[in-house]
């Protein structure tokens, strides 16, 4: 199996969650989010500030598998995906 099938499948099981994410919020791919929650909470992230971190420190890794059209989430964007965390 390819990455991009690995990739697909992994995204399909968040097919049926809506996106609560409004406006600005919404800049990121909603099925990469999830993706970087899960690497980062492999690795020992505990929240939304980890999740950001990690991407920044591991982005080349993320870039490997993942699009990232508009760049990493940021720390400061706590909506971006601090509800993952809630």
């Amino acid at each position: 199996m390819s990455r991009q099938e690995t990739l697909e499948q992994f995204g399909a099981c968040w097919e049926g969650l809506e996106d609560p994410r409004r406006g600005n919020a919404a800049l990121h791919d909603f099925h990469e989010l999830p993706m970087i929650a899960l690497c980062c909470v492999l690795c020992g992230g505990q929240g939304a500030v980890d999740m950001a971190v990690f991407a920044e420190a591991q982005e080349p890794f993320l870039r490997s598998f993942l699009t990232l059209a508009n760049g990493l989430p940021s720390p400061a964007a706590a909506d971006t995906g601090g509800w993952m965390w809630s």
